[in-house]
């Protein structure tokens, strides 16, 4: 199915994805509005679930099917949702099922989720537990050319599961605890899964301590490219991985996660697996910005197009001494 074009807001259930629910769906959501839904438990704005049955019996033995969900959810606003739990913008998860001695859900009989989130802008979100997306249960999933900013509650959290981030800018998030405000992981190495960030805005959100943290030892956190914080928490050990390319500058961005002309991170990045647009559409050409925003000034005088476009303005250089009219 595909969902465009469409506002969902202000639906509430006792239990998960009050906004949009869907279980084994390869789903398109495309320029959708998804605001201020409540979940009494996970996933209040879109909940991505396995399909789970039985497959057959083989005398006392129980062999179930899996599939997992494998939605696109881009250009979309999701906006002040709240979960009782946890993922209060989305929750992506595949089903994990411990085989034996009764129960099997064998290789064949599975089909992991890939689910996508692009070009969206999560904001002003909250959740009592601890993340605005929540990702788990084996699922690989990837989140590029998003902002994620100004939710009250953990940005990213990947649980045994993999994901990937890349040209995401998470900043101005609030988490009202003690660490990994922007990202948190937990692998161990049974269902470790792994979490790679490439080309991201990884600052300034609260507490500064320790905004990406990786909780158990082992190496499946992997940072590159990115704009961080070094601000260590004290009283845990951080095993994330801080690898090529990363700097700790202040990123200069606007509220709504663009690129400032003095920011750092522009030409900061690495063009491998970056995508070839920015989360406005505008190509990926050239040096390869850190963030959802390729910074593009036209007509080189310091104001990005997006916004002269979305202002009115234009980006043509004008001759006269306001080169904008603005």
């Amino acid at each position: 199915p595909t969902i465009r074009h469409c506002t969902i807001i202000s639906n509430a259930v006792s239990g998960a994805g009050a906004g949009i629910y869907l279980a084994g769906s390869s789903a398109v959501i495309s320029n959708c509005t998804i605001e201020s839904n409540t979940a009494a438990t996970n996933g209040a704005g879109i909940y991505l679930s396995a399909l789970m049955g039985l497959d057959h019996i083989d005398g006392s033995d129980f062999y179930f099917y899996s599939i997992g969900s494998s939605a696109l959810i881009e250009k979309s606003l999701i906006q002040k949702n709240h979960a009782g739990s946890e993922g209060a913008a989305i929750y992506m998860s595949d089903h994990l099922l411990m085989n034996g001695p009764i129960a099997y859900l064998l290789s064949e009989d599975r089909t992991i989720g890939t689910p996508t989130v692009n070009r969206c802008f999560i904001t002003q979100n909250t959740a009592n537990n601890s993340s605005t997306i929540y990702n788990t249960g084996s699922i690989d999933s990837t989140i590029e050319n998003t902002a994620i900013v100004k939710n009250y509650t953990r940005a990213v959290q990947n649980v045994m599961a993999d994901l990937s981030i890349m040209n995401c800018t998470i900043t101005d998030n609030y988490y009202a605890d003690t660490f990994g405000a922007a990202i948190y992981t937990v692998h161990d190495d049974t269902e470790h899964g792994s979490t790679t960030v490439k080309n991201s805005i990884l600052r300034e959100n609260l507490p500064a301590e320790g905004q990406v943290f990786s909780y158990i030892d082992n190496s499946y956190c992997q940072i590159d490219y990115c704009a961080y914080d070094p601000i260590e928490f004290a009283y845990e050990t951080d095993y994330t991985v801080y690898g090529t390319g990363n700097i700790t500058n202040n990123p200069k961005t606007t509220a709504d996660g663009h690129l400032l002309s003095d920011s750092p991170c522009i030409g900061a990045g690495t063009s491998t697996g970056a995508p070839i647009i920015d989360r406005d559409g505008e190509s990926r050409s050239g040096a390869i910005d850190m963030g959802c925003d390729q910074f593009v000034d036209q007509d080189n005088d310091g104001l990005g197009d997006r916004w002269e476009l979305d202002t009115g303005s234009s980006i043509i250089l004008q001759n006269n001494s306001d080169a904008d009219e603005d």
